[in-house]
């Protein structure tokens, strides 16, 4: 007859090497453990944010920083399979925070260089998120979520109406999308 601990450990390597791949990714995630949290890692979130770390205009404190992984590992589950269009004149600009959108987070992201090839697709999706700021994007999303996120310093300029968030700082864009994301699922 065989005992049970034999039984549960034979289960327990059998669910290793099935899950493996999963487990292994949810653990190289995983920062910190303590008795009230566990700390969420983004690989792509943290090179979006280094850099403003550093800066002294849309500098990102380590404190905010520290409070956007938080707020993030507890609202994760709402990027997943949400739809963000992307406005970008430079499709290579702000790469690591579509990384941490896409590949960090399971959202879907397109990008387009345009307003134009925005204003067809717009329908589709839940919010955009816009590095082009002109009339054109006031006018098509007046009644989109739109997030402008304008890298360059664009402080004093009068702020276009029907913007949900305005900012230049990485933790600001996640907060707004966050919020957006919140707004929707309710």
């Amino acid at each position: 007859m065989v005992s049970w601990p034999i039984v549960v450990l034979i289960l327990a390597v059998i669910v290793f090497f099935v899950f493996r791949p999963n487990i292994a990714r949810v653990i190289d995630r995983i920062r910190h453990v303590d008795k009230k949290s566990i700390s969420f890692y983004s690989p792509n979130l943290e090179k979006a944010v280094k850099p403003q770390l550093e800066r002294i205009i849309a500098k990102v404190s380590c404190g905010d920083y520290k409070q956007l992984k938080r707020r993030v590992s507890h609202t994760l589950d709402l990027f997943k399979g949400t739809k963000i269009l992307w406005i970008s004149s430079d499709p290579k600009r702000s790469q690591y925070e579509k990384d941490a959108l896409t590949k960090d987070f399971g959202a879907n992201l397109e990008v387009v260089k345009s307003t134009d090839e925005a204003a067809k697709k717009a329908i589709e999706y839940n919010l955009v998120v816009s590095e082009v700021l002109n009339d054109d994007v006031t006018k098509i999303f007046q009644s989109k979520w739109t997030i402008a996120y304008v890298v360059d310093d664009v402080w004093g300029k009068e702020k276009p109406p029907y913007i949900f968030g305005y900012t230049n700082r990485v933790d600001a864009l996640f907060h707004y999308i966050i919020d957006i994301l919140e707004r929707d699922k309710i």
